[in-house]
């Protein structure tokens, strides 16, 4: 083509632990073509033409029941002039594998236009840092989605597609991305996959090192 504690009035030392928060990177999408594809399509008369992409979530070395996301890398070919994007990570629908309307906790970040760059060969990074991270459930397909703002049709991604050449390596593509699908949609609620396609991103997975600590609660009078 984005608790509340209540403490009786005497003094408190509590012993507790704090994370400091790594970022492991997980690849989903290594190559990528010479196609832009439009986030959205000008012949639509929708508020959103939104483009996404599923992925599963996996840790073979351990047992977990889930991970924390906390960014995903996307790669912009062309920009809207004032307008950005809105990036959703949602949960997939388990027995059709196709995007669902249930955004995950904490899964929506508004990226304005300003903070989204671009590049002719797919190297720059555009980051999207969620306000915390994402719990997301381990042996599960989630989806990211990317919708323009204003349903505008100048903003295009870079994808890759079966068959073309990366641009930034020059190496053919001759396989997809085994995690997932390419999903497109017209009304953010009807959607179809393009197994041929995928966008490329990098998805990073937070890693915690735990660190003990103390904490003193004291009343105010």
């Amino acid at each position: 083509t984005g608790s509340n504690i209540t403490i009786s009035k005497a003094n408190a030392s509590v012993n507790v632990k704090s994370v400091d928060i790594s970022q492991t990177v997980t690849q989903i999408q290594q190559t990528v073509v010479t196609q832009r594809t439009d986030v959205s399509d000008e012949q639509q008369l929708y508020v959103y033409d939104p483009i996404a992409q599923s992925f599963s979530v996996s840790d073979p070395s351990t047992n977990i029941p889930g991970v924390f996301i906390s960014k995903i890398d996307l790669y912009f070919f062309q920009k809207h002039p004032t307008l950005g994007v809105e990036v959703q990570v949602r949960e997939v629908d388990i027995d059709t594998g196709y995007p669902t309307p249930n955004i995950v906790p904490n899964g929506r970040q508004i990226i304005p236009v300003a903070n989204i760059n671009t590049s002719s060969d797919a190297s720059v990074a555009t980051t999207v840092t969620f306000n915390s991270p994402l719990y997301l459930e381990t042996d599960r397909q989630y989806c990211f989605v990317v919708m323009p703002q204003g349903n505008n049709t100048d903003t295009k991604i870079w994808v890759a597609n079966i068959g073309g050449t990366d641009v930034t390596t020059g190496a053919p593509i001759t396989q997809n991305n085994p995690m997932g699908d390419l999903f497109t949609s017209s009304t953010n609620k009807v959607w179809v996959a393009d197994i041929k396609q995928d966008i490329k991103c990098v998805i990073y997975r937070a890693d915690f090192t735990s660190q003990s600590g103390v904490v003193t609660y004291r009343n105010a009078d």
